[in-house]
């Protein structure tokens, strides 16, 4: 996508087009973003992730619950939960907070939000404005990676899984009544999950019966690890634990 005086705006990623034609909606990565990917994969061989650390709904909230959380029609993301060792935690984001801009740039809804921080690596700065209680505040919150540190992170053993991993949250640990563990919170269609029976929601709790209770345990277990690994993990909801085996070999 360029704009009128040809300068590139984005790089049109899926079209929804209603007649099959090349005409429709396009949906296009920012040019901004672009920028950074492709700097992070030269200098780091990986992408650089920033987060948050925040959870919000992916509908936007009702009249009525705007009402009853004190929420002004003007948009902004309502936060939902707080991660434990995250960026937002650090800089004392709290549950029902509506964040309504980034360095200054009005956030709207969820999209937006995400637009902003992609635009970001872990260890870099950035000002937060959000609404409390019906009062107006702007922190400085420094971001992190997944894994809850400023670190840069290399290509990882972890990237073959081809998964989205997360840190199962202090309270769900507690509820399971287990130590830690990492959810898998989607699958890709081409990494080593998607050849074993597990969906979404499946909390490992072992590698080659060693305890995972993070990101960080999961990945230096694999590290020194060839051939075949045997995950264990669980479903929360339902009884037993569910072993699998991954061949670190397969790609």
């Amino acid at each position: 996508m360029i704009s009128t005086e040809g300068k590139l705006l984005g790089i049109n990623s899926a079209i929804a087009s209603p007649t099959g034609s090349y005409a429709g909606y396009s949906f296009t990565i920012p040019v901004n973003i672009v920028k950074k990917i492709v700097s992070d994969l030269i200098k780091f061989g990986t992408v650089q992730r920033a987060y948050l650390g925040i959870e919000y709904p992916k509908d936007n909230l009702s009249e009525e619950e705007k009402k009853q959380n004190g929420i002004k029609d003007d948009g902004g993301v309502y936060v939902m939960t707080v991660r434990e060792g995250g960026a937002a935690l650090a800089a004392g984001i709290k549950k029902g907070d509506v964040i309504t801009k980034v360095n200054g740039t009005p956030i709207m809804n969820g999209a937006d939000l995400i637009g902003q921080i992609a635009t970001y690596r872990p260890g870099d700065k950035i000002t937060l404005t959000y609404q409390r209680e019906g009062k107006e505040y702007t922190s400085t919150i420094l971001l992190k990676n997944k894994t809850g540190s400023t670190d840069v992170v290399k290509t990882s053993v972890l990237d073959k899984l081809g998964a989205d991993l997360d840190n199962l949250g202090k309270d769900d640990a507690k509820e399971l009544n287990i130590k830690g563990g990492v959810v898998v919170k989607s699958i890709g269609s081409r990494g080593l999950l998607s050849k074993v029976r597990i969906q979404e929601g499946y909390v490992i709790i072992k590698a080659n019966n060693k305890d995972v209770n993070n990101v960080d345990d999961l990945r230096k277990i694999l590290e020194t690890s060839t051939g075949s690994v045997k995950l264990e993990g669980i479903y929360p909801g339902y009884e037993g634990v569910y072993p699998i085996i991954i061949n670190l070999n397969n790609q």
